[in-house]
């Protein structure tokens, strides 16, 4: 049964936006898309000039997954970073439950052990998925073995769909989601820029007021399209900063158990737009 779209005009500090929902799974909003800002200003391990130390579990598994897929290339012989547009493919099966990994930080998480050694940049990712699938562990597996295995496909974006440029298979690695880094700052004056933050509350709170309601219990799978000028920005700080949007209107993390991510060049200013659709599994 398809649904009425509604439409609204959203006033922000410096423009309004149209647009346009459903009241239960799909929003379209009509503005050029933005990513939240990164953790570093002007050189990495920076943040508003104070000093920054990562979280060292997620770093070994960035590691980890860079050193994966290093050795797959090392074998074949391909030269890296590779240069190109790609599409990544996640997939974890696991004991634990999303709670304890989110699988968009998860995928941020991935997409950040791919960046820079494995390919030029993570810009040159114009699609990403990652899908949860739990398994009950195994009483008989060996205490040192993570309950986690994770596969990773790396595929030309313009490419076969069946042929990954490089991938890892079914590894048990302990996998952890991005964590934000511990701020070296004890006058804990640090301040991240407000923006995008308010971007955020006045369209959720928008939508909400106009019925848009995500109902719980799910499965669900979430596609996020993003159209516009955007070859320079990352797919995964740009569902970061539209993620929250959701949250606020009612989906929970353990409701997600699969997310897509895809971008679109646009040049035509009102054609830029980020198109939301959650589907039940």
């Amino acid at each position: 049964m398809s649904m009425t779209i509604r439409t609204l005009q959203v006033p922000l500090l410096d423009k309004t936006i149209t647009v346009e929902h459903d009241q239960m799974r799909f929003i379209r909003i009509f503005d050029e898309p933005i990513g939240l800002p990164y953790e570093h200003e002007g050189k990495r391990g920076v943040q508003n000039e104070s000093h920054m130390l990562q979280h060292i579990p997620m770093m070994d598994f960035q590691a980890k997954i860079t050193s994966l897929l290093r050795a797959v290339l090392k074998d074949a012989k391909i030269p890296y970073p590779l240069k190109g547009q790609f599409r990544v493919e996640i997939d974890v099966t696991t004991s634990r439950s999303i709670s304890e990994m989110p699988l968009l930080l998860l995928m941020k998480s991935v997409v950040d052990g791919i960046n820079k050694e494995i390919v030029t940049d993570d810009h040159c990712i114009f699609s990403c998925s990652i899908k949860y699938n739990w398994r009950a562990r195994n009483r008989r597996s060996a205490v040192t073995k993570s309950p986690d295995v994770l596969s990773v496909r790396l595929f030309d974006y313009n490419g076969p769909s069946s042929s990954p440029v490089v991938e890892f298979r079914k590894v048990h690695v302990h996998a952890v989601p991005k964590t934000d880094p511990l701020l070296l700052n004890y006058s804990k004056d640090v301040r991240w820029p407000l923006g995008n933050y308010d971007y955020q509350d006045d369209v959720a709170a928008a939508l909400r007021n106009d019925g848009m309601q995500i109902a719980g219990g799910g499965p669900y799978r979430l596609h996020l399209l993003f159209l516009g000028n955007i070859l320079s920005k990352d797919v995964d700080n740009m569902a970061r900063m539209y993620y929250p949007i959701l949250q606020q209107l009612g989906l929970r993390n353990e409701d997600v158990l699969e997310i897509v991510l895809t971008k679109q060049q646009a040049t035509l200013a009102d054609s830029s737009c980020v198109q939301i659709a959650l589907a039940q599994i």
